[in-house]
Parts: C-alpha cells; sequence; structure tokens
C-alpha cells in the first residue's frame, strides 16, 4: 500500500524514482525566458475546486481508463461498459498520458463528457499501457484512478497487430508477419513492437508498482468474446456502480464471430464494431507459430506468478 500523504509536502514510495514533494515556489520554478513562475510540471491533484453543486453536469477526470493492451478487445470492452446509465465516456482515445500531456490536465478535462457527482467518467486509450512514463503520470493526477488492462494470447494479439498494420498500409507491400517477427537466423526478433508488446509483465509489474492489485482488474480478451456478460459483471464490480448493463443487448454475431450490440432505438438495430473486428488474420507458417510460444512461455508463468490468475494460451499451436 502507499504511505500516507503529510504535510508538509506530499511524498509517495517511489523517491528513487523521482522526488515528488511540491513546497513553495523556488527560483526553479522560473520559466528562465520570462522570469515568471510556471507551474506547468507540477501535477494537479484536486479535480474540482469550484463550488458548483454536485448533482450539475460538469466535465471531470476520468476516475477509470482502460490503459490496453492494443488489439486485446479494449474497444468492444469500452463499448460494452457505455450501456452502463452511470458510465460516460469520450469518442476518440485521448493520448493524453502519451502524447498530449504538455497540454495541461485542464485540455485533458475539457475532452471529456459532461457528468454528474455519481456518474463515472472513464476514458481508454491501449497505448498507454506500454508507455514506460504513463504510470507516474496518471498517479499524479489521482493515485485511486481505476485501471483496467485487457490481454490475450500474445501470439493471437501479434497476429492482429500485424494485420491492422496491413490493412492500413503501414508495412511494405512484401513484409510477411514471419519476417517482422523472426530474424534472419530465425530467433525472435525482440526488436519488433509486435513482438514486445505481448510481453505483457514486463509492463504490468510497473503499473502495480504504482498502483497496486486493488486498483488494477485484468480482463481476458477471450472471455470478452465468448462470456462478454461475465466479465462485464466483474468490471462493473471493480469500478463500483451497481450490474445494470443489460445483457439483453449483446448478442453472438455467428457471422462475424464477435458479439455484437442491440440499438433498440434504432428498430433493433446492431453495432458491431465495424469490419476489422471479429476480421481473419494473415497466414502464417507453424514453425513461426511455435518459435513465437515457445518466446512468450516463460514470459506468461511468470505474468501469471504475478496476477495470480492463469490463461490458456496455446490454443493455435495446440490445434497445429
Amino acid at each position: 500500500m502507499f504511505t500516507e500523504i503529510t504535510s508538509p509536502c506530499r511524498r509517495q514510495r517511489f523517491l528513487s524514482r523521482r522526488e515528488l514533494c511540491l513546497t513553495e515556489p523556488t527560483t526553479t520554478s522560473m520559466d528562465r525566458t520570462t522570469n515568471k513562475l510556471n507551474f506547468n510540471h507540477i501535477p494537479l491533484l484536486v479535480e474540482n475546486l469550484s463550488s458548483k453543486p454536485l448533482d450539475e453536469h460538469i466535465r471531470r477526470l476520468p476516475k477509470v481508463i482502460i490503459i490496453g493492451v492494443k488489439k486485446c478487445g479494449t474497444r468492444a470492452l469500452l463499448e460494452y461498459l457505455k450501456l452502463h446509465p452511470l458510465i460516460k465516456a469520450p469518442g476518440p482515445e485521448p493520448h493524453f498520458f502519451d502524447r498530449n500531456y504538455h497540454r495541461g490536465l485542464d485540455w485533458y478535462r475539457s475532452i471529456m463528457p459532461s457528468t454528474k457527482e455519481h456518474e463515472i467518467t472513464m476514458e481508454k486509450t491501449p497505448r498507454y499501457f506500454v508507455s514506460p512514463d504513463v504510470p507516474e503520470r496518471i498517479y499524479n493526477m489521482s493515485p485511486n484512478t481505476k485501471l483496467v488492462i485487457v490481454v490475450r494470447d500474445p501470439v493471437i494479439r501479434a497476429l492482429s497487430d500485424f494485420t491492422q498494420a496491413v490493412s492500413k498500409n503501414e508495412v511494405e507491400s512484401n513484409m510477411t508477419f514471419r519476417r517482422r517477427v523472426l530474424r534472419r537466423d530465425g530467433d525472435i526478433n525482440i526488436h519488433s513492437s509486435i513482438v514486445q508488446t505481448g510481453i505483457y509483465v514486463r509492463y504490468i509489474t510497473n503499473w502495480l508498482e504504482y498502483f497496486g492489485s486493488s486498483n488494477i482488474h485484468i480482463v481476458s480478451g477471450e472471455e470478452l468474446v465468448t462470456n462478454p456478460l461475465a466479465v462485464l459483471e466483474t468490471v462493473q464490480d471493480f469500478i463500483g456502480v451497481e450490474r445494470e448493463i443489460d445483457g439483453n443487448l449483446i448478442y453472438f454475431n455467428k457471422t462475424r464471430g464477435f458479439p455484437c450490440i442491440r440499438i433498440l432505438k434504432r428498430k433493433r438495430t446492431s453495432k458491431c464494431f465495424g469490419k476489422t473486428k471479429g476480421r481473419n488474420h494473415v497466414q502464417t507458417d507453424s514453425t513461426t507459430l511455435k518459435r513465437l510460444y515457445d518466446f512468450y512461455s516463460p514470459y506468461n508463468q511468470y505474468l501469471f506468478k504475478v496476477i495470480n490468475k492463469t490463461f490458456k494460451w496455446n490454443l493455435i499451436q495446440r490445434e497445429k
């Protein structure tokens, strides 16, 4: 657990990383070019200092953030959670803590939806998960932020990631999955971001160091597809809201092979997250898949011990 915040300054236990002690402004707080006080480096720990009534709609900083993992089902999870009457989220991914941090918390708050005090503001940006500076930045905003992480078989995740890159023309036309994840000598290309992202434990340990297990909830991407209602119940419990998501609004689309959402207000039409969800992955050879499974296996085992949860992540290998 974290140490108590005491006066005259606020301290956290990670002093070896950076001492976060806010005292009276000194000359070091001066902007050397303008000789004016610069407070941009000081994290804002109080969300709203106004005297507005608690039941008024105002823009608030998020209490819950889906921080990753890319190509594991984060968009689907957010769309399902937005079916809850108390959960509100912005449309696009804010990318505040990784790309827009220089804009400040006022900008971050300004892109959030207006909510009442009892409602939950949430956002999702999967890139947060692999960004080394983001855990500390979110902690500085609020150490009580609840974080949700979606993980899936890292080999399938890599295939999905590469498939998306191909569809967006982000790779050369002659690039294959094998060439992307293996070196010429056949060893794993550990410098490939597609490979690195699947080493989940490498990143989760950093998040746990700041927030602890009580503020982090791990979701199975596979179960999100096969049993979304069960997953949503655990997430609602973690967030601290009543289980109010209507299970009748989520159904499994056999054509897409993916759960979709019924939109009752539009004459029972459905929302299936676009053509990119549930699409077929690029094909590759069994040797490449085996190399990847062998590579990820020790990292997976370490992860299971860290999070005290086990997943069956060798399905493709067992089918070969």
